[in-house]
């Protein structure tokens, strides 16, 4: 632990100083796209805070532990493509993405790939060039992310079984059983899809071999509950407000996509490439995204893989905030969402604290 606590700080620090370099770059977009409104240091600053006093973040990057390096390595693709979004060196920029999500593959296997769905759609929807333009730059990227991804796999699959440890938590020894069985469908349908550890054939090598993506993540190890339930808790549309979740991640969840359906609202006439709007878009989706998933997952999950979530959370709060409360002092027809907001998350929050059994009498 001691070995890696170091390195972890580091990363989390990095993490923090890409938000502030996102934000940054998103006010001057708006500049650029001759819009009024922008983002700025203030929502640079409160995305910052946010992600570093967010429960699950607080505790990922001071434990050794793969999440907080996959969280890392996803906010690094996010930069990197909002980077691309910009017009200037675009297959730069959509390479570094792609050479981010593989590496986040390699660190939490198909965890790492779930942002993917939401770049695609948003630089289609989005990106200065003409739509075919826009296809091969997505090709291009493709390939990039394709590798990055897929090499340390191809290393394992082409290596002789008898020259290697064996693939840990898989049947047959295969490193695609352990990416699409027991780290893939396994988790998110219920079943182990590959044994859930099993023991090596005698004959073969000892030492279970462990994948640079496997996402137990050094937690306890175990089989799920009857009725899909895991270490999560039941399943359903609000599993990531329950006592599991809840208290890593929900607390500025509903401010965090009610601000970012307000921004799309107050940008909904700004020109199709606006990047502010593209931003907030890409944001919704990681978030929405994760959510789904994780709210559907019937295989063995831990409450902490929704660290994930926390950069999306702190982009669209750092975000919304200051428009939130610009309207409010300035008695906007939607000034009352502000008021309304901080009702709703105080609730939230009283809810939370409930879990613990602390401050009951707010109940």
């Amino acid at each position: 632990l001691e070995k890696m606590a170091l390195p972890i700080l580091l990363i989390a620090a990095g993490a923090l100083y890409m938000f502030g370099a996102m934000h940054n770059g998103m006010a001057n977009s708006y500049y650029a796209a001759a819009v009024k409104r922008q983002f700025g240091f203030a929502s640079a600053m409160i995305s910052a805070v946010t992600l570093m006093l967010t429960p699950v973040a607080a505790l990922m990057f001071g434990f050794n532990n793969p999440d907080a390096i996959l969280t890392f390595m996803l906010t690094a693709s996010g930069y990197a493509f909002l980077r691309s979004l910009e017009g200037r060196r675009p297959l730069l920029w959509l390479g570094l993405a792609g050479l981010f999500t593989g590496l986040a593959f390699n660190t939490k296997m198909l965890q790492g790939l779930m942002v993917l769905p939401a770049m695609v759609i948003v630089y289609l929807a989005f990106a200065k060039p003409p739509i075919v333009t826009r296809f091969l730059h997505l090709m291009f990227a493709g390939v990039i992310t394709t590798v990055s991804t897929l090499w340390w796999s191809v290393l394992v699959w082409l290596t002789p079984s008898g020259n290697r440890p064996w693939v840990g938590s898989t049947n047959d020894n295969s490193i695609w059983s352990l990416i699409f069985g027991y780290n893939g469908f396994g988790r998110l349908l219920g079943n182990h899809g590959g044994g859930g550890g099993e023991t090596p054939p005698s004959g073969g090598m000892a030492m279970a071999m462990a994948s640079p993506g496997g996402m137990g993540g050094g937690a306890p190890s175990g089989g799920h509950g009857p009725g899909g339930t895991g270490f999560g808790g039941q399943t359903g549309i609000f599993r990531i407000f329950n006592n599991d979740f809840g208290p890593n991640i929900a607390w500025l969840l509903i401010l965090a996509l009610a601000s970012g359906g307000l921004l799309l609202w107050i940008l909904r006439k700004t020109p199709r490439t606006n990047r502010g709007r593209a931003a907030v878009i890409f944001w919704i989706l990681w978030l929405i995204i994760h959510i789904v998933i994780f709210s559907m997952t019937s295989g063995v999950i831990h409450p902490y893989y929704v660290v994930v979530m926390a950069p999306a959370v702190a982009a669209l709060v750092g975000i919304g905030v200051p428009f939130l409360w610009g309207a409010y002092i300035r008695r906007k027809s939607y000034a009352w969402i502000l008021p309304m907001l901080v009702g709703v998350t105080a609730a939230i929050a009283i809810i939370i604290l409930s879990y613990a059994g602390t401050m009951t009498w707010l109940m």
